[in-house]
């Protein structure tokens, strides 16, 4: 461990302390700003609400459970090796 002279450690904290108080400053001067007023578009609202107005009604879950939907198939991982490609016999021999 590095031991510091008394004065080295002392303005040390000082500067500590100074940037401290500089940045819980700077964090209560943004929170005395009012928020800005946000702008809605009104018709975007309308828009996205009537998109699906059947979403809440389970509809998609019932179609799921009646319809066969196929899995994913796996991607093959590093250590899986595709199997050799066959060859065609050969004529004549």
């Amino acid at each position: 461990m590095i031991r510091l002279p008394t004065w080295q450690a002392a303005r040390m904290v000082a500067m500590l302390t100074a940037l401290l108080a500089v940045a819980m400053a700077n964090g209560e001067e943004a929170n005395k700003q009012p928020p800005a007023k946000e702008v809605v578009d009104q018709d975007l609202l309308e828009f996205l609400g009537s998109v699906d107005p059947h979403a809440d009604s389970g509809a998609w879950f019932d179609f799921l459970r009646k319809n066969e939907v196929p899995k994913p198939q796996k991607r093959p991982t590093a250590t899986t090796v595709p199997p050799a490609p066959a060859t065609a016999p050969q004529e004549g021999k």
